[in-house]
């Protein structure tokens, strides 16, 4: 895990025991341990990793071990993470819910941290982006590009507003770089993913648009004008539209039998939302 070449997973992947921040802390761990940490900051030096270790009850030097104890020549398993921790800790659903809401919800807590958040917003060109999660997923994308090879990793997490603050557009740009590069692996885009298409008609664009935009504006810094010139919605409506997509679960009995059906293949019975279905699915397509 080289973090000076490649980002950490997005803080909304919930993949290790359905925890936010869990997956991308491991990321920086491994890397720490390797001393290719880069820029980021770990354990008891990020105000993130400090909170997720305080809700698991657990130090940075007890993290640490799990993480010895759960690689192999600095690639981790997951599936041991999650096994070490169901011994360590006790995981309360109803309490990963309520951390997980609270996380996706962050914002800066107070003035001289807001000074620095629209510092950050400054320096990637996003001043749309509001919470504390799309600032990190918008700055990794800032520095190592939209995920486009999904032939070897998933696309941006669908609960993401890294681009424009909007839930799901970098989900659906990473895809559309994906179809150009014919790169795309298994993933359904476009007017062939529902999901897609409800994004589409949320933010104006077609799909024969899109792609024809993302290949004119290939770099992030000339997408971002281009993506603010055909979108026009209203911070409420980005707000309103973002609670939506991260709070909808199956709307009939044969949707959520399809639902029950997924959530059985990846071994998560406590899915309630389609969004977090998505990061468990991609979780378990491209296992660390």
């Amino acid at each position: 895990m080289n973090l000076t070449k490649r980002a950490p997973r997005s803080p909304y992947h919930i993949g290790i025991s359905g925890i936010m921040n869990l997956a991308r802390m491991a990321d920086k761990a491994v890397a720490k341990l390797n001393n290719t940490l880069g820029e980021y900051k770990s354990g008891d030096t990020s105000g993130r990793d400090r909170r997720t270790l305080s809700a698991l009850g657990l130090s940075e030097e007890q993290f640490l071990g799990i993480i010895k104890n759960s690689s192999d020549d600095g690639r981790m398993d997951d599936v041991a993470i999650a096994a070490q921790l169901s011994q360590q800790v006790d995981i309360d659903l109803e309490k990963i819910k309520a951390f997980n809401i609270a996380e996706r919800n962050r914002t800066p807590p107070d003035e001289d941290y807001r000074r620095r958040f629209e510092e950050r917003r400054r320096i990637i060109g996003q001043p749309e982006i509001m919470s504390l999660p799309d600032m990190l997923d918008a700055e990794d994308m800032h520095d190592f590009g939209i995920p486009s090879n999904l032939t070897s990793a998933p696309p941006v997490s669908a609960h993401s507003g890294g681009i424009l603050g909007i839930v799901c557009l970098g989900r659906l740009i990473s895809k559309a770089k994906g179809f150009l590069a014919g790169k795309l692996g298994e993933y359904k885009f476009g007017d062939n993913s529902g999901l897609d298409v409800n994004v589409m008609q949320f933010v104006g664009l077609t799909e024969a648009d899109l792609l024809d935009g993302i290949d004119k504006h290939a770099e992030l810094t000339d997408l971002l004008p281009w993506l603010r010139h055909k979108i026009d919605k209203s911070q409420q409506e980005v707000a309103d539209w973002n609670q939506d997509r991260r709070s909808r679960g199956p709307w009939n009995q044969e949707i959520q039998k399809m639902f029950d059906q997924r959530i059985e293949a990846v071994g998560r019975p406590d899915l309630t939302t389609f969004l977090d279905l998505l990061d468990c699915e991609d979780a378990a397509d491209f296992p660390q």
